[in-house]
């Protein structure tokens, strides 16, 4: 069964836009109230929607 995780996602997306310093993972766990299993899963999809040629937006992972 595949999770669909909109609602989700739109909030990591969320958070993303509203923090001015980068965020880890446990972070964005802390600040959305979701477990880390489901943020990662957000960002994974973000990462995938962004990686398309009409966006200009791209998530990167800073020192690791």
């Amino acid at each position: 069964m595949e999770l669909r995780l909109e609602k989700e996602t739109a909030l990591i997306e969320a958070i993303l836009y509203l923090e001015t310093d980068p965020v880890d993972e446990v972070a964005l766990a802390r600040i959305s109230g979701l477990s880390k299993d489901v943020v990662e899963e957000a960002l994974c999809r973000l990462a995938e929607r962004y990686a398309g040629e009409d966006s200009g937006v791209e998530l990167s992972r800073l020192g690791g």
